[in-house]
């Protein structure tokens, strides 16, 4: 498939920001785990993997899968839901928000949210 310049350039633009929307949502994870006090150890036994596996994940030294991300979520108590939107001008920027951070929430209630780009194909 060909693609004109500014065709490619979009789509480079929008690699670019799904890396950056992935590395957020990562760092929220892995500061949400320190913030808990939770070791490496522990983590990774909730998770049933290894402590290296995790520190593989939170160093970026492996590509986590959002199933994998969703199970380091739940070792923290979390969910990671997902949105598929268009990319355009309206897009707002990453943000992860706890409900237990949010106003009236409750403490078993709390929930992370992520919001992700979908990429559209050029025709």
């Amino acid at each position: 498939m060909d693609c004109s310049p500014s065709e490619f350039k979009t789509l480079r633009r929008r690699a670019r920001r799904q890396i950056d929307e992935d590395k957020a949502l990562l760092q929220a994870l892995v500061r949400q785990r320190k913030k808990m006090h939770v070791k490496q150890e522990e983590l990774a036994f909730r998770m049933g993997i290894t402590q290296p596996a995790v520190s593989a994940i939170e160093t970026g030294n492996s590509s986590p899968s959002l199933s994998t991300l969703g199970r380091y979520a739940n070792a923290l108590g979390y969910i990671v839901t997902h949105a598929v939107q268009p990319d355009g001008e309206g897009w707002e920027p990453f943000a992860i928000q706890t409900q237990s951070e949010s106003r009236g929430a409750d403490e078993t209630s709390r929930k992370m949210t992520a919001g992700y780009m979908a990429a559209q194909f050029v025709h």
